[in-house]
């Protein structure tokens, strides 16, 4: 039988075999290791189900109590290196993210000990500075380089990551703040297992967009511009964000005559605003049909449902586009949106008729909501009554003590919820039938003491089934 040294090499040159890591999760537990073995093989499992997949909810509740209970022990077991933040990341079984100061200290002076020590998938760096600062060692294991801008950029740093041969390994890229380094960096040679690239804080320009586009490599699967985002100050210590600068029909055409557009599955243009002209086109257009999770730029008024559409998503992100009753009967009524099953209006109001009109819809399977503070929580409960409804994200805004889901039974067969925001309305809350619940606060916050009020709340906690974010 192999020893964990072997197989944790193993592991390390086969990245992508959960057979290896479950044979690595029994060796652990013939060592009398039994909750790193547990985490390992919960891990496993829960990411053999989406997010929402109530099929995952035991394993992920078992891997998250041993998550809280060992990580201490288990993140000082990873090499101590200066300039390298380990964040609590992890990928089926074994941590997998790290922030690093520079690439110099990535490949070079933390090379080896990165590549022998960890099992690391994804990196966050600063662009390179200099000559030579990308050419060392990697672990093998690398999929995803996540590439910020902070402090001096050398304009040749696009160029000088160009020439890394372990780009070879790379299927994600997200840029962050500037675009102006990723053409040089797309020109690369090594970059044939690209299969994501995401935009985060980025303003669109037709003529760099065309040359983006131009150099990503065919059987790309994802493609994210997500411009930066414009925030006005309303009052004092409150920002009001808007989507991001317009999606120009300009640069829809430049995504049009995209060649490789045809092989994207997953676009996401939500932080755009659009016209309904543009908006129109967007649906419109044949070479979209093979998008199945599709993000929607901004129109105001409402984005134009009723438009006749060729594409048919499975998922759909409304991207603060207002759901008025018009909206939602247009939705529902489209023809092009018969095959959602999921739907996320995360920072899109939305009224109680139209609230109503969505919980009718076929795709009530899975829902993301935004929620204001007057009251719609309350309309929520009432009007969620489908049974078929399993999965529910909320973002609120909710800041009183308002009775919120109180006294109904709408919410009964919910098993994920997810909750951005205040949790303070989910005290009263009659969720029996609840395995999951994901929220937006640390584990030291106070009103996890308001919380434990709630009858179901302390069992569900017993059971790994909180996540704290």
């Amino acid at each position: 039988m192999m020893d964990g040294k072997t197989l944790e090499d193993a592991i390390r040159a086969n990245p992508d075999d959960d057979a290896l890591r479950l044979v690595y999760a029994d060796w652990l537990a013939d060592q009398g290791d039994m909750s790193h073995a547990a985490f390992i093989e919960s891990d496993v499992t829960a990411a053999r189900h989406p997010a929402t997949d109530p099929r995952g909810l035991p394993a992920k509740r078992r891997r998250n109590r041993l998550w809280r209970r060992h990580r201490s022990e288990w993140k000082a077991k990873l090499p101590k290196l200066s300039g390298v933040v380990w964040g609590d990341h992890y990928e089926r079984g074994l941590l997998s993210h790290a922030e690093v100061q520079s690439f110099a200290l990535f490949t070079q002076r933390h090379g080896p000990a990165l590549a022998e020590h960890t099992h690391l998938t994804s990196v966050q760096v600063p662009w390179p500075i200099q000559s030579g600062a990308v050419m060392g060692t990697v672990p093998s294991t690398l999929r995803r380089l996540e590439l910020v801008t902070k402090g001096f950029n050398s304009p040749r740093a696009g160029r000088l990551l160009a020439q890394a041969p372990w780009l070879n390994q790379i299927r994600e890229i997200e840029v962050r703040g500037s675009a102006s380094h990723l053409p040089d960096l797309l020109a690369s040679p090594f970059l044939g297992q690209l299969d994501r690239l995401s935009l985060e804080g980025v303003r669109l320009d037709e003529g760099r967009l065309a040359d983006i586009l131009a150099l990503i490599p065919r059987g790309l699967r994802a493609l994210r511009l997500y411009a930066a985002r414009e925030h006005t100050a309303t009052r004092p210590g409150w920002r009001e964000e808007r989507a991001g600068p317009p999606l120009q029909a300009s640069h829809l055409q430049c995504l049009l005559d995209w060649p490789g557009l045809t092989d994207v599955t997953s676009l996401n243009v939500g932080s755009n605003s659009a016209s309904e002209a543009v908006a129109t086109a967007l649906i419109g257009s044949p070479k979209l049909a093979s998008i199945e999770h599709l993000a929607l730029p901004y129109v105001e008024g409402g984005f134009p449902f009723a438009a006749e559409g060729v594409l048919r998503p499975h998922t759909i992100r409304l991207s603060r586009n207002a759901m008025e009753d018009r909206n939602a009967e247009e939705f529902v009524d489209s023809s092009w949106l018969g095959e959602v099953h999921e739907l996320d209006t995360a920072g899109s109001p939305t009224n109680p008729g139209a609230l109503r009109t969505l919980t009718n819809a076929p795709f009530t399977k899975g829902l993301r909501c935004w929620w204001n503070y007057e009251g719609t929580l309350d309309n929520l409960a009432r009007h969620f009554t489908l049974p078929n409804l399993h999965a529910l994200s909320l973002t609120t805004q909710e800041r009183g003590n308002a009775p919120g889901l109180q006294h109904h039974q709408g919410l009964t067969g919910v098993r994920y919820l997810a909750l951005r925001g205040r949790p303070r309305v989910l005290r009263h809350a009659n969720l029996p039938t609840l395995e999951w619940l994901e929220l937006d606060i640390s584990p030291d916050d106070p009103i996890l003491q308001t919380l434990r009020q709630a009858a179901w709340f302390p069992q569900l906690e017993a059971n790994g089934g909180i996540d704290l974010l």
